[in-house]
């Protein structure tokens, strides 16, 4: 996981991991959302880090020393942010020396390594082939190695990819074009932000704009397919619950189904509240957040 001293000085250029939106290939990001994060236009994420990114950030040092055993050689970890231009790169580490020229080693932690083909070669999804690539570039290193830890079969993996020349000029190109037009100029590039994103935009408190009817009819559409999907599930589960009849397990053609007990364990904080009146006091904190309302105008709350 990147420090806040890496943070920082990603937030002033692009990163390798915002080269897959600029190029529209990213699951996760728009071109919009990269403009808008760099621009200020959103508020930082806070709190801790998914739980995924936890997994994946514990598992990374074990990955790197299984890719150093593998190669023969010693993964040391980085001690800098690579800068090129409005490019920069934070790699996870490189092999025998910490300087620019040196292999890179990225690790990656999947749950099913989609994309990925025979180990030892470069075929590496396209996402990850874009973010090496940066890598090097911003490095100036002539060979990124890629571990991966494939979760659905619990494999060790390791693919190579070696510089391409055209294509980090192209990366370089596309970056610099889109830093000057979109972040420097503060011009949107088109396309929409995604709901995590959107979610984060700061907002100046009492004011108002104007919004497209298309788009209320659209929104209230899928909020009702919304509510009737959500009925149409509930009656399906009720009928196959009835099916069961007092029956723990069910069995039809390809399916098996089961509605068993489970339990967890819990903390009564209610009770622990009840019983020591000043912690409530003593450790109360205040959280805000935002919760999008639609109705129509005049509408009751």
């Amino acid at each position: 996981m990147i420090t806040d001293r890496q943070r920082d000085a990603r937030s002033r250029g692009l990163g390798s991991s915002d080269m897959a939106a600029i190029f529209g290939i990213s699951r996760w990001k728009s071109p919009l959302d990269v403009w808008a994060e760099k621009t200020g236009k959103v508020a930082q994420q806070e709190g801790f880090p998914s739980e995924a990114a936890m997994i994946g950030s514990s598992i990374e040092p074990a990955l790197l020393e299984m890719a150093g055993r593998e190669l023969g050689r010693k993964v040391v970890a980085p001690t800098s942010t690579f800068v090129r231009g409005v490019l920069r790169a934070n790699v996870d580490g490189m092999l025998d020396e910490f300087k620019r020229g040196s292999d890179i080693v990225e690790a990656k932690t999947h749950g099913q390594a989609i994309g990925y083909g025979v180990p030892g070669t470069d075929a590496v999804p396209e996402a990850v082939r874009l973010q090496v690539q940066h890598q090097m570039l911003c490095a100036e290193s002539k060979m990124a190695y890629v571990a991966v830890l494939d979760g659905q079969h619990l494999a060790f993996k390791l693919y190579r990819v070696e510089f391409d020349e055209g294509y980090a000029a192209e990366i370089e190109h596309r970056a610099t074009e889109f830093w000057e037009k979109h972040v420097v100029a503060d011009v949107p590039p088109p396309g929409a932000l995604t709901l995590e994103t959107a979610s984060r935009m700061n907002r100046i408190e009492g004011t108002s704009t104007h919004i497209p009817q298309a788009l209320m009819e659209a929104y209230v559409a899928a909020r009702e397919a919304a509510t009737e999907a959500d009925k149409a599930l509930d009656q399906a589960k009720a009928a196959l619950l009835t099916a069961l009849g007092q029956a723990e397990f069910g069995v039809a053609a390809g399916w098996r189904v089961s509605y068993k007990l489970r339990s967890r364990s819990g903390f009564d904080t209610k009770r622990l509240l009840d019983e020591n009146k000043d912690l409530a006091t003593r450790y109360a904190t205040t959280s805000s957040w935002r919760v999008l309302d639609v109705r129509p105008e005049g509408g009751s709350k």
